[in-house]
């Protein structure tokens, strides 16, 4: 088994912990902007730090126990990620969403740059030979894209307001690269009937601490952030 790096590793813990700060903050300052009490407001805050916490640990911990290891059993990464995904779509379509997207359209977009390091560290993975080349931008993954655009439009933002249709068109293509390196991603670990991609390594790196929380909280960090992103431009489609 190949042993990544100690900068690969470091970098993975910190961005990841900075992914969880930012979910945190959000729901902070978005209390904020909605008006909610302090009482209730230093509730939410505590609850979010504590889902953040146990979700993390318990990830990091079965990854470290190597329960997610591809085997003779089922897979239980895809499981797990599963679960995730359902958690993410809850919390987007919740009370809690429906505050969240209050947020201005410049930090929902502004926030998604943290992807250019998620690809900076994939390359390295890469490199490294703990990943395959086609979750890299040196294959078919150019999500990097999403976090350049987004801080390209953040600093546009400063100047002026951003156009509805712009943001649109920047989300659709944010959320579509996303799907897609999820999909390379998938096809690329080395499940029967389901690997498409049959060059070494198979994608089983993320089964590993830290490295899951590539899937379990970098990626859901995203696909959140683009779901409030379509609840803003909802809203204010309908002036509400």
């Amino acid at each position: 088994m190949i042993q990544a790096s100690e900068f690969l590793s470091t970098g993975f813990i910190l961005l990841s912990v900075l992914c969880a700060l930012m979910f945190v903050w959000a729901i902070a300052a978005s209390a904020k902007l909605a008006g909610v009490q302090k009482r209730r407001r230093k509730a939410q805050i505590r609850n979010a730090s504590a889902a953040t916490i146990v979700w993390m640990g318990l990830t990091y911990w079965c990854a470290s126990a190597g329960l997610l290891a591809f085997g003779p059993m089922p897979p239980r990464l895809p499981i797990l990620i599963n679960i995730g995904f359902v958690l993410v779509f809850v919390t987007a379509f919740s009370r809690l969403g429906t505050q969240l997207a209050k947020l201005p359209f410049h930090l929902l977009i502004g926030f998604q740059t943290f992807r250019i390091a998620v690809e900076i560290l994939l390359h390295r993975a890469y490199v490294e030979g703990l990943m395959p080349v086609q979750m890299s931008f040196e294959g078919y993954n150019f999500d990097i894209l999403s976090g350049i655009t987004a801080l390209l439009l953040l600093l546009i933002a400063k100047r002026r307001p951003l156009d509805r249709r712009l943001i649109l068109t920047w989300n659709i293509l944010g959320l579509t690269l996303l799907l897609t390196i999820i999909g390379i991603a998938v096809v690329s670990m080395p499940i029967d009937g389901i690997r498409l991609f049959n060059n070494e390594p198979a994608n089983t790196w993320v089964t590993r601490a830290p490295f899951v929380w590539l899937p379990t909280v970098m990626v859901f960090m995203a696909m959140l952030g683009h779901l409030l992103v379509f609840r803003k431009l909802r809203s204010a489609q309908s002036g509400k």
